[in-house]
């Protein structure tokens, strides 16, 4: 399981445990809804998977915690992982993070959003899997935001990517 290889980490990288950060958050804030979002970068021949879970406190600020996980690239020649794989990997490791939290009656699937860094308003590499991607997760119940929405999960990874 992928949350099992996942350490989460708050922005001044202390250490957090996911179920109890969740539990507290929950009891600490009533109106709280959770995003989930990935992001992935390729820095010599590894690839590194950011996923942020951020607790949005309605309209009252938000803070988030994230994962960083490296996985050597799919293609040895070149150094450079298949780009959809890459990419489809990013919902992935969304779902397997949301999913967890409702098998383990931390949140209701109406707490959650899911984001996902494809581009549904023009063409570009990320554009085949917003069907597949939002698919998948629409039909496990979940609300989600592509690039075109609003994204606070998606930005916080790709941040924390750039420093990868």
């Amino acid at each position: 399981r992928l949350y099992e290889m996942m350490q989460f980490v708050t922005l001044d990288r202390t250490k957090v445990d996911l179920i109890q950060h969740c539990f507290e958050q929950r009891s600490q804030h009533r109106n709280l809804t959770i995003h989930i979002g990935c992001d992935s970068i390729v820095r010599g021949g590894t690839v590194w998977y950011v996923t942020a879970v951020v607790f949005r406190y309605g309209a009252h600020g938000a803070h988030f915690i994230f994962s960083k996980v490296n996985v050597p690239s799919y293609r040895k020649y070149d150094n450079k992982p298949d780009i959809f794989t890459r990419l489809f990997q990013e919902a992935v490791y969304t779902l397997e993070i949301a999913n967890f939290l409702i098998d383990n009656n931390i949140f209701m699937k109406e707490d959650i959003v899911l984001e996902f860094d494809y581009n549904d308003m023009k063409i570009t590499k990320s554009t085949p899997l917003v069907g597949a991607a939002a698919g998948m997760a629409t039909s496990q119940g979940y609300n989600i935001l592509l690039k075109s929405d609003l994204q606070m999960a998606c930005k916080a990874a790709n941040q924390i990517c750039q420093s990868c």
